[in-house]
């Protein structure tokens, strides 16, 4: 993979092109670093100073530049690892903006109008804020900007454009004035040179936010029209990451047989792919969406958790020797009941895998 410093930022370079067309707010010293860790160095420096690159396999390769990106940044990067064609081209976006930031960008607007500031009865001026944040997630466009992008780490949208142009239709109105200013304080904005900021109402919300808004589609689209169910059913797998998407979406579709999709058993061999993939989160969102499309499998799905993770995961990702994994197992003899416990919360569920395994390393 990379073998000289010039590979190393070539590839960076890529990756930074690859997240523009994506709409995503990730820029190229972020790609340096995660090309550096991905090829087995601390951090961009680091790999600068070396004279000598290991080596390091492709899928090993891939493997480390996933951990080291954002959530968000996984789904690009996973279409063009899969040969994905790019989108046609809608004029003012980038060319997945709509399969990659869309999800977000409709997240944070439900989700900020419930933010106390800008919902109804939070006080005088509360009609200018909410305008205000209107006018920058749905006039962009009909100003002549271009499509904001999003931030992956932050989750911020990024307008480009400095703010008196961004807000131009104001100009003159101190109310104006005033309650920008409140969401200046407030955080919601922030005013850049080039650039205004929408801070995020909340990131694990909105990622949540967008993840049930793809699932609901694809359920409905199930449930509904199951012959067309293989795009919206790829949208929501690749947005949480899955590898190989739409090659997973194709196959659980089967010719529009609703039986064949309905089936635990498929979704259990899917679920076996990814936990080897070595992708805890991916694998525990997958989880859900397929619970949540798919409620008469859940509790089977969930039911079967405890092997995926041990031999999927744990045994031939993570090559944990069996001896340790034995004793360890032996010790904790609730460690399947707390892996079931744990599966509706991602976060809790990465945090609890990542320390059995520690353990049954040390074990």
């Amino acid at each position: 993979m990379i073998q000289t410093h010039k590979n190393a930022n070539a590839f960076a370079k890529k990756l930074s092109s690859l997240f523009k067309d994506s709409g995503l707010y990730f820029p190229l010293n972020s790609c340096l670093e995660a090309t550096a860790k991905a090829a087995g160095f601390a951090n961009w420096q680091a790999l600068v100073r070396t004279s000598t690159f290991p080596k390091v396999d492709e899928a090993k390769f891939y493997d480390r530049l996933l951990e080291a990106l954002p959530f968000a940044c996984r789904p690009p990067l996973n279409a063009w690892r899969a040969g994905e064609p790019t989108p046609d081209i809608v004029e003012g976006y980038p060319p997945r903006w709509y399969f990659d930031a869309i999800p977000y960008f409709l997240a944070t607007m439900a989700l900020h109008r419930r933010t106390p500031v800008l919902s109804p009865g939070s006080g005088s001026g509360q009609k200018m804020r909410a305008r205000i944040v209107d006018h920058l997630m749905m006039n962009w466009q009909r100003n002549g900007f271009a499509a904001p992008l999003f931030d992956p780490v932050t989750f911020d949208f990024v307008f480009d454009g400095n703010a008196d142009a961004i807000f131009a239709e104001f100009a003159g109105d101190q109310m104006f004035e005033r309650e920008r200013g409140r969401l200046l304080e407030e955080g919601i904005l922030k005013l850049q040179p080039k650039t205004v900021r929408l801070a995020s109402p909340e990131i694990e919300s909105v990622k949540a936010h967008a993840i049930w808004s793809r699932a609901s589609k694809a359920k409905d689209t199930i449930e509904h029209d199951p012959t067309h169910a293989g795009e919206p059913l790829y949208e929501a797998l690749s947005l949480i990451g899955v590898r190989r998407a739409r090659e997973i979406a194709d196959a659980l579709v089967a010719y529009g047989d609703k039986t064949y999709l309905m089936a635990s058993g498929p979704l259990r061999d899917v679920l076996s792919r990814i936990a080897n993939d070595g992708d805890l989160d991916v694998f525990v969102h997958a989880l859900n969406v397929f619970g949540y499309i798919l409620p008469g499998s859940a509790r089977e799905l969930r039911d079967a958790v405890p092997a995926k993770i041990l031999n999927e995961f744990v045994a031939r990702n993570r090559q944990v020797p069996i001896t340790g994994a034995f004793r360890w197992m032996q010790a904790n003899p609730d460690w399947a009941d707390t892996l079931r416990a744990t599966a509706t919360r991602p976060a809790a569920f990465t945090v609890t895998v990542n320390a059995m395994v520690e353990a049954m390393r040390a074990a």
